[in-house]
Parts: structure tokens; sequence; C-alpha cells
């Protein structure tokens, strides 16, 4: 059991962590949404690159808000748990069908840029979703 036997203990860490996370990450999320244009302009890139990001950009943060947010503090809270092994396995095996999914995405489907986003956002909520249950029913939560 995750907390050192306390699982009360380890759902108020988690809950801790993810709430300090959305409070530190949201208003960068939030600005990089609204002002990505003018980031990618002063770069000195042209309009059609800033109109491709603004697409992009609200898209991909969704998938990052998602990952860091919860699929990532809960495999990092299993690490530190002692199932470093296993998490480790998760990973490989998700990160390597991570990137089937992106090459067939790419090369047999032709997503673009954005619909590459949206494999990104579907990734992670796959992932998040399967190490809960997984976690749930090993009752390592």
């Amino acid at each position: 059991v995750l907390g050192m036997e306390d699982a009360f203990l380890a759902g108020q860490y988690t809950l801790l962590s993810v709430a300090t996370y959305l409070l530190l990450a949201a208003p960068v999320y939030i600005t990089l949404i609204f002002f990505i244009v003018d980031i990618i302009i002063g770069l000195g890139l042209d309009i059609e690159v800033a109109s491709i990001a603004m697409v992009y950009v609200p898209v991909l943060t969704l998938s990052h808000f998602i990952e860091d947010s919860f699929a990532g503090n809960l495999s990092s809270l299993l690490r530190c748990s002692g199932k470093y092994v296993e998490m480790a396995i998760i990973d490989s095996i998700f990160n390597v069908l991570h990137l089937l999914l992106i090459a067939v995405a790419v090369t047999r489907l032709e997503f673009d840029l954005v619909g590459i986003a949206w494999v990104e956002v579907l990734s992670s909520v796959v992932y998040g979703v399967f190490i809960y249950v997984y976690s749930a029913a090993k009752g390592w939560l």
C-alpha cells in the first residue's frame, strides 16, 4: 500500500501535488495559449506558422495537462512506493505503443500536426486510465 502503509496520507499527498501543479501550471498554459501568435511572430517566424501554432498549442497543452497533473503524479507515487520495475515496464510498453500510434497516424492516416496533438491527448488519457485501473486492481491504491 502507498504512503508508508497509510493510504489516506498517500491520497493527500497526491491531491496536494495535483493542486499545486494546477495552480502553478494553469496560468503558464493559459498565457501560452493566448499569446502564442505574438510569441511565434516575436521569434521572427511568419503568420502561417503562428496560425498553425494557434490551433496546435491548445490541444497539445491539454495533453500535457492530463499527463503531468494526473498520470505522471500517480506514476511517480507508485515508483516511490517500490513499484519501480512494474512502472518501468508499463512505461516502456506505453512508449513503444505511443511511437507506433504516431507512426501509423502520420504514414497511414496522414494526420497533420493538430491530428498528432489529438493523438497525444488520447495517449495521455489512455495512459492515465490504465495506470489508475491497473493500480487499483493490484491493490496498490
